[in-house]
């Protein structure tokens, strides 16, 4: 029926398990995945995303241009006692991609799962219930079962993307630590709107807090906090949505396409990997979508993750490689979803005298401009940057090591105008900008480098740099900021930056690097949050 024997088996096809296929495919690792629902799930969930996980379904290998993407200019708070009391700024490019925009997520997960479908190194089963029946150090066994018969499938490792119920995390005994919110949320997506919206809006009103935003397609959500003892079934009728949605529109006017009540919940599973086994998305973290970084969180673990499991199958990395993922990507996690439940907090006070003191507060301090610009331009956000983990903060460098290098519009000789990250490609790199680090590095470290397998890439800061002595294969670096000149960065294929430097630090930087592979992380240790 399927493989007695697989590199990897995903469990769980939902976004997060889908982008995590297209990964694997695109590092050419053997994957099976398993779903129990027959086909996708047609409604509308997740609603936003960023530009890291933007960047992150590029490297999926996705067209953005072919999504219904709404881009966000502003995200606003408002308070009906001091009106529009903070503003974030979602307006501009970060990485050479929009800062924010919404999606429809049966739209992204069809693309997804057409990556999935073309490629020769995944294959998807839909309607298939799998779980870990044995998991050690050197293999996870997972029983699968349709409606005819069952098999056990040997896989060097199995991912668990099956949800924040997990079936698989519960079988390992892993706890889930964490709330749930004592509040139930009606969500209402609706098609056709008459009156047009371009920014997302939280309406904090203590009566009933409500964020408001535009979709693709024409669409708009609304949310609306239920009080306790509030009936979900009353809320769910056409009567109280009509009076819900009266201050924005006339329920004649537009098609329900959605109705749901949800509680929310911020969970942090205690570990992200047992033996062969790995968590990820909301089977690892469950995130309240105050900040809209669940989905988000869930890409950066497939980014984190899978270039890590091609490189042990590939023996460029040992086993304990897996560790630096768990050190890396949890902390960050529970920061995202400190980070939502702060701007809960903010959104929904329903005591008056709270709300009164919160939002006023709010509005106070944004007044003053270093914390305006800490808000507006969201710095107030978690950055992408690991304390502890597979790089060597020990070499400075204008690329902080453990962030992730910035990304680039760039012209390639021959091909026009292209992302860097598509130039870089996915194995580890040395970069140079307006340097050649082939002339700079001795040639036995070029030699173990060449050896591991890594690449070496050139960056121009103008065209005049790449037309000199460069070599003609460098790229010219097209929009601003530019990068600082005369440096390097050792990036991994997610990447991240392990090290970077002036030139004279490369052949350290890269030796350095090329060690921490060798040793396996065998002195990292974990990081609880």
């Amino acid at each position: 029926m399927f493989p007695k024997k697989t590199d990897v088996v995903i469990v769980g096809a939902g976004p997060v398990g889908l982008a995590m296929a297209c990964i694997l495919s695109r590092l050419s690792v053997r994957t099976l995945v398993f779903d129990r629902l027959p086909s996708i799930n047609r409604d509308p969930r997740a609603i936003a995303l960023d530009n890291e996980a933007l960047r992150i379904l590029v490297a999926c290998g996705l067209n953005l241009e072919a999504l219904d993407l709404v881009r966000i200019p502003y995200v606003r708070y408002r308070s009906p006692l001091f009106g529009e009391f903070a503003r974030m700024n979602t307006s501009e490019m970060k990485d050479a991609l929009p800062a924010l925009v919404t999606f429809f997520q049966p739209d992204l997960e069809q693309a997804l799962e057409n990556a999935v479908n073309e490629s020769e190194f995944v294959d998807l089963h839909r309607g298939v219930e799998a779980q870990v029946v044995h998991n050690d150090a050197e293999c996870a066994i997972v029983r699968v079962a349709d409606s005819d018969e069952s098999q056990d499938i040997e896989a060097r490792f199995v991912i668990a993307a099956d949800g924040a119920s997990s079936p698989i995390r519960q079988a390992l005994g892993i706890g889930f630590t964490g709330v749930s919110y004592s509040q139930d949320w009606l969500i209402i997506d609706a098609l056709r709107v008459p009156e047009k919206i371009e920014d997302i809006t939280f309406y904090c009103n203590p009566r009933r807090p409500t964020p408001h935003m535009p979709a693709p397609g024409d669409r708009q959500r609304w949310e609306f906090m239920l009080h306790p003892g509030e009936s979900q079934d009353a809320f769910l009728q056409d009567e109280t949505i009509r009076e819900l949605l009266a201050p924005w529109t006339s329920f004649e006017d537009i098609e329900v396409e959605r109705k749901a009540v949800y509680r929310f919940h911020a969970r942090l599973a205690d570990r992200f990997v047992s033996d062969s086994v790995i968590l990820i998305g909301d089977a690892a973290h469950v995130t309240p979508p105050f900040a809209g970084q669940g989905l988000v969180s869930g890409l950066r673990d497939v980014a984190n993750l899978g270039w890590r499991i091609a490189a042990i199958l590939a023996n460029q990395l040992g086993s304990a490689n897996l560790r630096s993922y768990e050190t890396e990507r949890r902390p960050h996690a529970g920061k995202m979803i400190r980070l939502a439940q702060t701007l809960g907090a903010v959104i929904m006070p329903t005591n008056g005298l709270k709300a009164l003191l919160v939002h006023g507060l709010a509005r106070f301090i944004s007044l003053l401009p270093v914390v305006r610009r800490l808000f507006t331009d969201m710095k107030m956000k978690p950055q992408n940057i690991f304390d502890k983990g597979l790089f060597d903060k020990s070499i400075k460098g204008p690329f902080e090591s453990g962030s992730h290098l910035p990304q680039w519009s760039v012209v390639s000789e021959g091909l026009g105008i292209e992302l860097s990250d598509r130039v870089l490609g996915n194995r580890f790199t040395v970069v140079g900008f307006d340097i050649d680090p082939a002339v700079c590095l001795p040639e036995s470290t070029l030699a173990r480098w060449e050896r591991f397998g890594g690449e070496i890439k050139i960056f121009a800061s103008t065209e005049a740099a790449r037309r000199s002595e460069l070599p003609a294969d460098a790229q010219f670096v097209k929009n601003t900021p530019s990068p600082p000149v005369g440096v390097f960065a050792v990036i991994r294929p997610d990447k991240l930056v392990m090290c970077s430097g002036h030139k004279g630090a490369m052949n350290e930087g890269v030796l350095s690097a090329l060690s921490l592979f060798e040793d396996a992380l065998d002195s990292l240790e974990y990081t609880s949050v």
